[in-house]
């Protein structure tokens, strides 16, 4: 029964998009490129995405914009996908706007502008997509296309931090542990840094890692630590083998001093060009441990 109802579905969205319903077309367009229903078939969706794409359907102009951006069911033409996606970000389409500010931030179908990448970053933003408060925020950060404004650039680093995007959990977290575009607070550092960790982000264990090392924000704890470091080292990630590789050398709070481990770590981020860790290897080997 449910094969016949979604054959009877399929059946109707074809025939709603042969009329010319640009909707249908595009949730046509969907099922052929993902061959739900249908056997998968770029070229296919890529027709269907063109047809609403014409109408002047946002969704349909995107759609095929990203089609000429990943050359799936057309020829790959950067300059192409931009005139079709900006077709959609001047009608409002969020993702158009932030796709488009990528285009003129790495030049791809476009002349490279900072600028004209921050003002469509922006509104996107404004929209509220995640992504485009990330990179309008970086552009704030580093005066990319913007003046450098660090408190604006935590204003819209929280907000894309608040939809639980990782990367921008962990700057909110640097912004708060360096005092950029706030006072500095550990505490709040550690926070975020945290929310970021626990979603497996290397960068994000390795600084909470050093926040219970030292015991900024947190008690410190060099088992904590250790614990923090460890998830990173396991991503083989060379700076959390070293700092690991430093709480073995030095031991506490229940890490058993172990030079041999210790040596390990070393070793492992040495042999990554983790230049710290090569010093310290040379250490052990002339105190003979």
């Amino acid at each position: 029964m449910l094969d016949e109802n979604w054959k009877d579905e399929l059946s109707q969205l074809k025939r709603k998009a042969q009329s010319g319903d640009a909707e249908a077309q595009v949730e046509l367009g969907l099922r052929y490129f993902d061959g739900e229903g249908v056997e998968q078939d770029s070229g296919k969706a890529a027709e269907w995405f063109r047809k609403a794409a014409e109408q002047g359907l946002p969704k349909g102009q995107f759609k095929l914009g990203l089609c000429y951006i990943h050359g799936e069911g057309v020829e790959h033409d950067f300059a192409k996908a931009v005139e079709w996606i900006q077709k959609a970000a001047e009608q409002g389409h969020d993702h158009a706007q932030f796709n488009l500010g990528l285009c003129y931030a790495n030049g791809d179908g476009v002349e490279q502008n900072a600028t004209t990448a921050a003002r469509w970053y922006r509104r996107a933003a404004e929209l509220g997509h995640f992504g485009a408060q990330f990179f309008l925020g970086c552009a704030y950060l580093h005066g990319e296309g913007v003046e450098r404004d660090p408190a604006q650039a935590l204003e819209w680093l929280k907000k894309s931090a608040e939809q639980r995007l990782v990367d921008a959990q962990f700057l909110v977290g640097q912004c708060y542990a360096n005092g950029e575009g706030t006072e500095k607070d550990p505490l709040q550092a550690v926070e975020w840094y945290r929310q970021a960790a626990e979603r497996g982000f290397a960068d994000a264990q390795i600084a909470l890692g050093w926040h219970y090392a030292v015991g900024s924000g947190v008690l410190r704890n060099i088992a904590n630590a250790a614990q923090w470091f460890l998830k990173a080292a396991k991503q083989d990630d060379p700076r959390a083998q070293f700092a690991l590789g430093l709480c073995y050398r030095d031991g506490g709070d229940g890490i058993p001093q172990d030079t041999a481990k210790a040596a390990e770590l070393f070793r492992q981020a040495a042999a990554q060009g983790f230049e710290p860790a090569q010093k310290e290897l040379e250490k052990l080997n002339k105190t003979g441990n």
